[in-house]
């Protein structure tokens, strides 16, 4: 073979060589965009499955609150079903609201007219007289999102009208009085409240 007809040769390699290179450099390339897709997919694989269990958590976590709630709401009705029962003589419409249990010492004298912010957390309801029915000393107080200032307690069975309600339907904003008349007015939880109209 004549050295001419060798370079010949060569030349006519060259592009199918360079062709083939760059066909391995496409599929290099191509391979490195699947392989960062791919490492991305699994990256938000792995976001997505956290997120998941974050939810599932939060949601178990929900649950138990519900249940324990539920458990609480259960333990109050209870107590609340296991009153005295109140007089059929009892005075329901009387000005001043009367305790079922005159042996039971008057409440002090205390109130509290809600402020606006916790206005905007009440509704307003057509007043009813209602009895208070914990069978023990129920508190009263100046909030319904802070339970850490009792400014007086009702005894049980005692009379009181209610106003008001907080959104939740957790509390009521009642008014009494004491024995010898004097105001009383404040929150309690509503769970110890009964509508006379429903006795």
């Amino acid at each position: 073979m004549t050295r001419k007809r060798h370079f010949r040769k060569i030349a006519l390699m060259v592009p199918v060589l360079l062709m083939a290179g760059c066909s391995n450099d496409g599929d290099d390339q191509a391979f490195k965009t699947l392989e960062t897709e791919h490492e991305a997919l699994k990256e938000e694989l792995g976001e997505a499955k956290k997120r998941l269990s974050d939810s599932e958590t939060l949601l178990k976590n929900k649950d138990e609150e519900i249940d324990r709630l539920g458990k609480e709401i259960e333990k109050l009705e209870t107590a609340g079903s296991t009153v005295t029962e109140i007089p059929e003589d009892a005075p329901i419409d009387s000005e001043i609201p009367l305790p079922g249990n005159p042996e039971l010492p008057s409440p002090v004298a205390a109130t509290h007219e809600p402020t606006a912010a916790q206005r905007e957390q009440m509704s307003d309801l057509e007043p009813f007289d209602a009895l208070i029915t914990s069978d023990e000393n129920l508190p009263v107080y100046d909030s319904f999102t802070d339970q850490d200032n009792s400014i007086t307690e009702l005894t049980p069975g005692y009379s009181v009208m209610v106003h008001a309600t907080s959104d939740d339907g957790m509390w009521y904003y009642v008014t009494t009085t004491t024995y010898d008349g004097d105001p009383i007015s404040g929150f309690v939880f509503a769970v110890f409240v009964r509508d006379l109209s429903s006795l």
